[in-house]
C-alpha cells in the first residue's frame, strides 16, 4: 500500500464472491467463470486517490443484490470523501452485464446526487456490420 501511495496509484479491488456462492446446480456459464477467474479475497483498500473496482456478477440478477448494497454504500462514502472510483462490471452472460450496471447505479443514486447517465433515457443503438466495400 505504500509503495501504491508512493507513486499515486490506484488499488484494483476484485470482488468475486457473487459468482463462488454455491448453487446446487449452476450453470456452464458460471462454472466457466468460477474456472476461470482468480478465487482472491477482497481487501476494501483504495489508495492513490482512487480505486477500480472489477465486480464479476452472478448471472441470476436476484443474487446480485446483497453484494450491491453493499458496494453502493462504501462507494458513496469513497466518493463523498473525494475518491475517484471506477467500475468495471460484468457477468458469465454478458448479456446482463449492461443491466448490472444500472442496479449499481439506481443504488449508488439513491445515496448521493448522480449525474444522469446519458443513455439512461435513450439506449444506444446496437452497433451494426460493417462492410469491407
Amino acid at each position: 500500500m505504500e509503495l501504491l501511495e508512493q507513486h499515486g496509484a490506484g488499488r484494483v479491488l476484485m470482488d468475486v464472491r457473487p459468482i463462488r456462492q454455491l448453487e446446487p446446480q449452476p450453470s456452464a456459464a458460471l462454472e466457466d467463470a468460477r474456472e476461470r477467474k482468480p478465487d482472491v479475497p477482497l481487501h476494501l483498500l483504495h489508495s492513490g486517490g482512487f480505486t477500480l473496482l472489477r465486480y464479476i456478477g452472478h448471472p441470476d440478477p436476484e443474487q446480485n443484490t446483497v453484494w450491491l448494497e453493499e458496494w453502493a454504500g462504501r462507494l458513496a462514502t469513497w466518493l463523498q470523501a473525494g475518491i475517484t472510483v471506477y467500475a468495471f462490471m460484468h457477468c458469465p452472460d454478458e448479456s446482463r452485464s449492461p443491466a448490472l450496471c444500472r442496479m449499481l447505479y439506481a443504488r449508488l443514486a439513491e445515496r448521493i446526487s448522480l449525474s444522469p447517465l446519458a443513455w439512461a433515457s435513450h439506449p444506444p443503438e446496437l452497433p451494426q456490420q460493417q462492410t469491407l466495400f
